[in-house]
Formats: C-alpha cells, structure tokens, sequence
C-alpha cells in the first residue's frame, strides 16, 4: 500500500528508497532522522542483488542519532534503504550526497559507523 511519506513522495512505510546517483571518493552520504531507523547503503551491483531476493553485502545498521554521515569508498552508482517505521511511530528523514569539502565546512562530524553485513 503506498502513501505519502515524509518527503512528499509516493511511498511503501516499510522501505523508502532512494537512487542517488554515482558518487565516490571524496563525498558522503549525510543522513538525518527524526528517530531511530534501519538504513542499508549499497552500491549498485549488490542493490540489484538484493532486488531479486539475492544475497548481497550492504552497509547496514540501526541509526539512532542523527547527522550520520557515511563517506563513499569508491565511485559507483549508491542506493540507500531506510525501514522509517518505528516502535514510536513514523520517522522523518532526508537523504542527500555532499561534498566533503562543504561538509568539513560547516557540517556535524559524522554520529555512528556502519558495518558491512553479508545478507541471504
């Protein structure tokens, strides 16, 4: 069942996602939250993977503070997952790719650490 989410987009509650292009190497993933929700950050290969029921490496874990920053690695094409529905209700939440430069300029040293976690 879609609704509208928190971004004025057409939505399923139980996985919001987002195609956010190529990026790499010296840029980041920001993410800011409103409460605590599970996000998986893959690269495009392993999003196909875990499309077609596949298993797949992501990064993944339960943020609780928020921004979270997730600087890229290399350069591909990222995808992130975001579950926005808690125990408390429905998160919000943004998503966006920054320079790391504008980030170092101004933003908030990064909340949490991710860790890559194999899935079946």
């Amino acid at each position: 069942m879609e609704s509208m989410g928190p971004d004025g987009r057409g939505w399923d509650p139980r996985a919001v996602e987002y195609d956010l292009g190529v990026a790499g190497p010296g840029e980041s993933i920001v993410i800011t939250i409103s409460r605590s929700v599970m996000v998986r950050v893959l690269d495009d290969e392993n999003y196909r993977l875990y499309k077609q029921g596949g298993e797949c490496t992501a990064f993944q874990g339960r943020l609780h503070a928020s921004p979270y920053r997730f600087p890229l690695p290399r350069e591909d094409r990222w995808h992130v997952i975001i579950e926005p529905n808690t125990y408390s209700g429905i998160a919000e939440f943004t998503v966006r790719v920054l320079d790391d430069a504008v980030i170092a300029a101004g933003a908030q040293a990064p909340s949490e650490q991710a860790e890559a976690v194999q899935h079946s």
